[in-house]
């Protein structure tokens, strides 16, 4: 590979069985990594399942990674989600492979056990594309039938499609970007899911400062910055995009459920997720935010006056997200890593907002047991002959200890404890503890056509980047 990325093992693994954890090693002889785990993807679009999405980890000035990632990433970490989505911008400049080389040391264990999904932001393009570039290098994903690259991809986790794009790389078409939106548009034509994200790092629509009537674009990257939004908004309309998650501007923003913008700046808010797209702006995960309030200066005020815009925060920050069936609730959370100091003070529940999916039928819902038969109508011949004999009372039903709940709050990554290679024993897969749902009035409900398809694990696609981590913290040789 590139430079400092030294040599990079890239491993596929099939056969596995359906949400279950499974331990692996890397390394060679006389230097094996320690016990790391992954669980697969859960059998039906039925289970319940987290995911974070954040972005903007880069570092500041320099080549030095941002001294906040590491305990932002293991804070998104302790609340036990299958995967993380990454807007872009996973370092200051892509073209220098040392930078690779260090985000992966400053991630630490954490990606060693939870899939981290990347996409393209602008800096961490490089002046190499397709896969001479470090970032196609470092990550093994998924390749589009299009480019057949790895820039743009998708994959399918329970009933929910994830699309990863690059506003970065691949704009052609007869307008910006209309190649990807064209292999969007057949991608959920011939995948249908209950539940459809995309993310990628340049915003369709944000808040920009406005000065006396001139913006301010080097505190606030403008919207539709890459004249992404004419090829790009109207496939997410027609297939109804749930939520499009994006980076490049360093704080939180939600916008109410949009539709039918076109290729213009700001969006037409519908305020129902059944007739719109919701639309977050995530870029809070390491990256100088622009939280100025402690000098008394308020710009997120002057952000967050944008058309349908409904919540701002300038702080670090990242976006929790649980699908149980048909309904999607969402929490946001600051985090104790800030612009001036690493404490648990700094926590808060920022945002949170819920969407429910209507239907004929909740497929999710548990199937009603058949009702016992009458046997007390003596005019039945079966009732009048049959020796009826009351069953045995055996007691109440044990309890079942569903184990810890995973805490709302700053946390260590747990690891697993150390074994000797290789461990062959199968843990017994764990439910995810469940988010509790708060009461907040832009949960609205929305058409489904219910819950359809089967998952596929996703964290075979990955080892590549886990088993790097290990690798070159260990200096194993090549095998």
């Amino acid at each position: 590979a590139n430079g400092a990325l030294g040599v990079i093992h890239s491993v596929s693994i099939d056969g596995l069985e359906p949400d279950t954890l499974y331990h692996y090693r890397v390394g060679g002889p006389g230097a094996w990594s320690k016990d790391y785990t992954f669980r697969t993807g859960p059998e039906d679009g039925c289970s319940v399942f987290r995911f974070v999405a954040l972005g903007d980890n880069r570092g500041d000035t320099g080549s030095a990674p941002s001294t906040h990632w590491n305990p932002i990433l293991n804070e998104a970490l302790s609340h036990g989600p299958s995967f993380i989505l990454n807007t872009g911008d996973l370092v200051k400049d892509g073209d220098d492979d040392k930078q690779w080389a260090q985000f992966l040391e400053a991630s630490g264990d954490g990606i060693g056990h939870t899939p981290l999904m990347p996409s393209l932001g602008n800096h961490d393009d490089d002046k190499i594309d397709g896969d001479g570039a470090s970032y196609n290098q470092l990550f093994s994903l998924p390749r589009n039938t299009y480019s057949g690259s790895e820039d743009y991809y998708y994959f399918r986790y329970g009933d929910a499609l994830f699309v990863a794009l690059s506003t970065a790389t691949f704009m052609g078409g007869v307008t910006q970007f209309a190649e990807q939106a064209k292999w969007l548009d057949e991608l959920f034509t011939n995948e249908p899911a209950t539940w459809r994200f995309v993310y990628f790092h340049h915003p369709p629509y944000t808040g920009t400062v406005d000065l006396f009537g001139i913006e301010v674009d080097n505190i606030a990257h403008p919207p539709n910055e890459l004249g992404q939004n004419s090829a790009l908004v109207p496939i997410f309309d027609k297939h109804h995009v749930d939520i499009v998650f994006n980076g490049h501007n360093h704080f939180y923003q939600r916008f109410e459920p949009m539709c039918c913008g076109g290729g213009a700046d700001e969006g037409v808010p519908t305020g129902d997720p059944s007739t719109g797209t919701m639309y977050i702006i995530t870029g809070g995960a390491g990256a100088l935010t622009y939280d100025l309030s402690f000098i008394g200066l308020d710009i997120m005020d002057l952000l967050c006056g944008v058309t349908g815009s409904v919540h701002c925060d300038g702080r670090h920050h990242f976006v929790l997200i649980e699908i149980n069936g048909l309904d999607l609730t969402a929490k946001v959370y600051t985090t104790a890593s800030q612009l001036l100091g690493n404490e648990e003070e700094n926590i808060e529940l920022i945002d949170e907002f819920t969407i429910h999916k209507e239907g004929p039928e909740d497929p999710c819902a548990p199937t009603a047991a058949d009702p016992e038969p009458d046997v007390s109508d003596a005019s039945s011949d079966a009732a009048a002959t049959e020796d009826v004999t009351p069953a045995e009372d055996v007691g109440p039903a044990p309890e079942i200890d569903s184990g810890p709940t995973t805490p709302e709050t700053t946390a260590e990554l747990p690891q697993p404890p150390p074994t000797e290679p290789p461990v062959e024993e199968e843990t017994p897969p764990g439910a995810a503890p469940g988010v509790e749902i708060g009461s907040d009035p832009g949960g609205t409900s929305k058409k489904s056509s219910g819950c359809t398809g089967s998952g596929e694990p996703i964290s075979s696609l990955f080892l590549v980047a886990l088993g790097l981590i290990v690798a070159r913290r260990l200096r194993a040789p090549a095998v």
